[in-house]
């Protein structure tokens, strides 16, 4: 059973069994699983524990309560004894991904300078209440024979194709297996995976891929689903949801395609339901703000570094992003605050203000302009433009793409009120496109298309004035 996952600093794992009560540790890089070292594993749940340097906060209850500076955990101890149940309890954050109340914490998150560690409690109960001296070599020699170790040592690299498979194998109902194989989704997805370790990992979410009813024993509270990174082949979905159960189902696949241990809850929520309706056209309004904050940023940004924070488990690039171009106050906030899971401020509308305000001097800082002058973001803002509408991590306006950045840039038009273009000048009276330096016009259909040869000239007066003028109108 698995009953802790680990992300190091460099991007590799340890995952972490109970085989027969002993701990098997595996570790985890590009190149696939091996046995985790003795000393580090040891070193890291040392972390977890109390230790004399440890400072007296006060009493609770029958508990002496210490903080420890360096990791920010909180020890409950009864003489020199310490409650590990009382650790898991007030320290971490809930590891579950899911929406609604009243969830028990089984499964936790700690963040140990830097480090990702999801652990169930009893798996830390097993450590340091019966394993504190335990030699990973030792205890496993016994279990090389285990149906586990065979497994997990026939692993090889998984590839899209293999997971559709895997889908296709499944027990699941054929409509499920049906929808859930979508190429275009899964194509994308581990086209991030590759070169990482979740191209070893995404064997345990893919072999014995399978739904369960959410609402046995974890739940005391109505959600519509959940997805546990220890339970990892299985999508929790409520047999009776508040929402269309495909959309949860749908929703918690996507989780289930999401790097492992990620810290920034905001983002896993925003990009599950944006996703869902891309690729499974089901439309969900659980994360509302928090899903217009993220076509926000990947607008500025683009997809690339949102996707490969996401799904390559590297968020290196973004956060380079985000350093480069954001004050120190900025940054540590939107930090911060993208680290906080959108269930928990769902309908805290400050909070994500917060955010979008933050993400507008990003645009500034990278594009040296307001973002209101930018007609491309004022459309993906509006939710009855095509823009606002269609902006998925898939986009791929020119806009979005910054290897074509220095190229050209585009806006599109969809059924535009010509007239109002002809008043502008932008089209003639017979609708025919005008002519404009470094600036293509063409009408097809329904559809307007004006191309900026050379993006300099988007600084043009001539440009500028257009776009304002388009922003205005539409």
């Amino acid at each position: 059973m698995l009953i802790g996952i680990v992300k190091n600093l460099d991007n590799t794992y340890e995952y972490i069994f109970n085989v027969d009560n002993k701990l098997l540790a595996m570790h985890v890089t590009e190149y696939g699983f091996e046995l985790s070292d003795n000393d580090y594993i040891r070193s890291l749940f040392n972390k977890l524990k109390y230790n004399k340097d440890n400072e007296f906060i006060g009493k609770f209850h029958n508990y002496d309560v210490f903080y420890d500076k360096e990791t920010k955990i909180k020890h409950f101890l009864i003489g020199k004894e310490e409650d590990y149940g009382m650790l898991f309890k007030y320290n971490g954050s809930n590891a579950y991904l899911y929406s609604g109340k009243g969830f028990e914490n089984i499964v936790k998150k700690f963040i140990i300078l830097g480090i990702v560690v999801v652990i169930a409690e009893s798996g830390l109960l097993l450590h340091n209440n019966a394993l504190y001296n335990y030699n990973i070599n030792e205890d496993i020699k016994s279990a090389y024979s285990s149906e586990l170790i065979d497994e997990i040592y026939s692993y090889d690299k998984m590839d899209y194709l293999t997971a559709i498979e895997c889908i296709h194998n499944s027990d699941l109902p054929k409509e499920i297996k049906n929808i859930l194989a979508n190429e275009d989704l899964l194509k994308l997805v581990f086209s991030y995976y590759k070169g990482t370790p979740l191209e070893f990992t995404s064997n345990l979410k893919f072999h014995n891929i399978n739904i369960k009813d959410a609402q046995t024993g974890k739940v005391d509270g109505e959600i519509d689903g959940y997805y546990d990174y220890l339970d990892s082949c299985t999508l929790h979905v409520n047999e009776i949801t508040s929402h269309d159960r495909n959309e949860v189902i749908f929703h918690e696949f996507i989780h289930m395609l999401q790097s492992e241990n990620s810290p920034y809850g905001y983002l896993l929520e925003a990009s599950a339901d944006l996703m869902t309706k891309e690729f499974y056209k089901l439309d969900s309004s659980a994360y509302e703000l928090a899903v217009d904050n993220l076509k926000l940023l990947i607008n500025i940004i683009g997809p690339d570094p949102v996707m490969e924070l996401l799904f390559g488990g590297n968020d290196e690039k973004f956060d380079n992003i985000l350093k480069s171009n954001l004050s120190v106050k900025d940054y540590l906030t939107i930090k911060h605050h993208l680290k906080i899971s959108a269930a928990e401020v769902s309908y805290d509308k400050e909070y994500h203000d917060e955010i979008r305000q933050i993400l507008y001097r990003l645009y500034s800082s990278i594009y040296k302009r307001d973002i209101y002058d930018d007609p491309n973001m004022i459309f993906m803002q509006d939710k009855n433009h095509i823009y606002g509408k269609d902006a998925y991590v898939r986009d791929d306006r020119v806009v979005l793409n910054t290897s074509r950045m220095n190229d050209k840039e585009e806006i599109v038009i969809i059924t535009p009120d010509y007239q109002k273009l002809i008043d502008l000048g932008i089209l003639t009276k017979d609708k025919s496109p005008s002519k404009f330096d470094q600036c293509e016009i063409t009408v097809s259909e329904n559809i307007v298309k004006i191309k900026v040869n050379n993006i300099r000239s988007r600084f043009s007066e001539q440009y500028d004035n257009i776009n304002h003028e388009i922003a205005k109108k539409y």
